[in-house]
């Protein structure tokens, strides 16, 4: 029964499409392989203007962004904050990946609108949990 239940998640999650957004390549790119691995599609963005292109210029809006805050430009606090204004992006769940570990950055996270906040380096292992419960329940809502 075990073994249906995670292939029927697993066909769920194919359809499933995660933006990741660092400036930090090797970060994106493990990201992209963990999520990968996991069935879900991965965009990726360098910038937070490379974000706002792919979300602007692709058919399909992402399920959830994974958003680091320390990027050239426009950093993620105010990225995260400016698509909780935009009518058709403010439902997509934002998670903050950061190194940055002061309570005072994970406050400013939460109140720029994203939904969680995970600290890098993270754990593989629940950063996919995390997506889980998150994705899970926005689709269940």
């Amino acid at each position: 029964m075990r073994i249906k239940n995670k292939t029927e998640e697993a066909l769920k999650r194919k359809f499933l499409r995660i933006l990741a957004v660092d400036d930090e390549r090797d970060a994106v790119d493990l990201l992209e392989l963990i999520l990968t691995r996991e069935n879900y599609l991965v965009d990726k963005a360098y910038t937070a203007r490379d974000a706002l292109k792919i979300l602007d210029s692709g058919p399909q809006i992402p399920d959830l962004i994974l958003l680091d805050i320390k990027m050239p430009g426009i950093d993620g606090f105010t990225f995260c904050q400016d698509l909780k204004k935009h009518p058709e992006y403010q439902r997509i769940p934002i998670i903050i990946l950061s190194a940055l570990t002061f309570p005072n950055d994970v406050k400013r996270g939460y109140e720029c609108g994203a939904i969680d906040y995970i600290l890098k380096p993270w754990s593989n292992q629940d950063l996919v949990q995390r997506i889980e419960k998150i994705l899970s329940s926005v689709h269940h809502a």
